[in-house]
């Protein structure tokens, strides 16, 4: 017997369509979730472009800055000031019992980065002697480098200047140089050749060194890097020079 539709019966009827159309929905948005997930997955596994060869997970990344400075100060102690194998102060202001002074020196240079591989250094040294007290120089050098690799070449400017003593002592002096650096893992090995011409003034018009003249240098440096252990990112290096 057909069980007449009272007030219940069609309530019950309507929280089943409902519930089957609140079913239906909540299927409709799962479908659409795992079609998103799938498209992102494959997305991610793609190349972006036809050739490019990098995922769209690869295009995504942040590029850092560039620093477009460099920065650096030094100083230290020399026991002999020894300038291109010559000791400058030996028997130095007229005294020809005086083997040499111990020197005092402090650097400071500023080098900005052109480009990934031109860059301009503009500096000064300043030093002044130790048991040779009346000894004290300025120079001011600028530089520009340009790299090809694991070469570079230079040209640069030197201004020497020694303070006073009874006349004033200067210099202009240009040069050029190459240098080739070869990594050997454990160590680095750079030798370089320099070529300086001095530009005046002469020795009879207040400078330290003749006129024209010119000077060739071979240079070798050395640096061993160590690591003190794998799996901390601390290493040491010692570099020496002939």
């Amino acid at each position: 017997m057909k069980e007449p539709e009272g007030p219940d019966r069609k309530r019950d009827g309507h929280f089943t369509k409902n519930k089957n159309k609140g079913e239906n929905i909540k299927m409709k948005i799962a479908t659409k979730i795992v079609s998103l997930v799938s498209l992102a997955a494959v997305l991610a596994g793609t190349p972006l472009i036809a050739g490019d060869g990098k995922t769209f997970k690869e295009k995504v990344v942040i590029e850092e800055p560039t620093q477009w400075y460099n920065a650096a100060l030094s100083t230290g102690w020399d026991s002999l000031y020894m300038f291109r194998g010559v000791n400058v102060l030996r028997d130095a202001y007229g005294n020809d019992n005086n083997y040499g002074s111990g020197i005092y020196w402090t650097d400071l240079s500023f080098t900005w980065n052109i480009t990934e591989n031109d860059f301009l250094t503009v500096g000064s040294w300043v030093a002044f002697g130790t048991s040779n007290t009346s000894y004290k120089e300025v120079d001011i050098y600028t530089s520009y480098t340009h790299t090809i690799g694991d070469l570079s070449l230079s040209a640069g400017y030197i201004f020497y200047y020694l303070f006073p003593t009874g006349t004033n002592l200067y210099s202009n002096e240009l040069n050029v140089k190459a240098a080739y650096e070869f990594d050997l893992g454990f160590m680095s090995l750079t030798p370089s050749i320099s070529y300086f011409f001095n530009i005046g003034p002469d020795l009879d018009n207040e400078g330290f060194a003749k006129s024209a003249s010119s000077s060739l240098r071979i240079f070798s440096h050395f640096c061993f890097i160590s690591s003190i252990a794998s799996s901390m990112p601390v290493s040491f290096s010692f570099c020496t020079a002939v």
